[in-house]
């Protein structure tokens, strides 16, 4: 199945940052797991690190819902750039490219 067939699959995931953990966490609906982007903050950019997705739900769509949901709140607080270290998230802004105003450089 391809990324794009499982994406079509993916169950609701509800995204959140916790400051306190350094991380966004994903809640997948219908499922006590969650799954998570561990993250660095700081005042002009943030490092995505580590990203986990439960065993079960690799390959379903959660990590992409995930990471779009993290994206989609870094961009909403302004400003901010991101530096993915993870292989994951950057794949992410390879596949999105539309999203890469928000990479280190600009994505350019």
């Amino acid at each position: 199945m391809n990324p794009s067939e499982a994406e079509g699959l993916a169950p609701a995931v509800e995204v959140s940052y916790l400051p306190e953990e350094g991380r966004f966490v994903g809640t997948i609906e219908g499922s006590d797991e969650v799954a998570f982007i561990e993250v660095q903050p700081g005042p002009t950019e943030w490092v995505f690190g580590y990203t986990q997705v439960p065993g079960a739900w690799q390959g379903k769509g959660v990590g992409m819902a995930l990471v779009r949901g993290a994206v989609a709140q870094v961009r909403a607080m302004g400003g901010l750039r991101i530096r993915p270290e993870c292989p994951f998230v950057a794949a992410f802004f390879r596949r999105y490219p539309e999203e890469a105003d928000l990479l280190r450089g600009g994505g350019s």
